[in-house]
């Protein structure tokens, strides 16, 4: 039975985030046939253009991992309306420099989060989505 793997990124930084809480309990109940990997979000740097021809090892490696997964969930709070700055941020770095973008090869590619990406699942500790169909993808 082939595994599907799904990124895990969290959109709140704080020590004890409800986010963080929910994304280890989705984890923990999901289906046997998903395997999960958190991606690390906290030490990127804020995107500059500047930097598209050097970019960060941790760049580098959201990159890779969102890349390697098959499937994507975003557990994020909701800050002023909209997503918050360092998953803003992870959304940039990782679609950057044009035509280079992790979005384009990955399950995910043909979706749109308005404005910005829309994940196969979305989790908000107010809203849950479910677990998405590995089979779908």
């Amino acid at each position: 039975m082939n595994k599907c793997q799904i990124a895990v990124i969290v959109g709140s930084l704080r020590k004890d985030s409800f986010n963080q809480k929910l994304a280890n309990g989705i984890t923990r109940l999901a289906p046997a046939e998903l395997t999960f990997k958190q991606v690390q979000i906290s030490d990127l740097p804020l995107y500059n253009q500047d930097d598209d021809a050097n970019q960060a090892e941790s760049v580098k490696r959201l990159k890779s991992d969102l890349t390697a997964a098959q499937g994507l969930l975003f557990v994020t709070p909701e800050y002023n309306r909209s997503m918050p700055g360092v998953l803003k941020n992870a959304i940039d770095n990782a679609s950057r420099p044009y035509g280079q973008s992790a979005w384009a090869s990955s399950a995910w590619a043909n979706s749109m989060y308005v404005p910005v990406l829309r994940p196969k699942v979305l989790v908000d500790a107010s809203v849950q989505t479910p677990v998405l169909d590995c089979a779908a993808l």
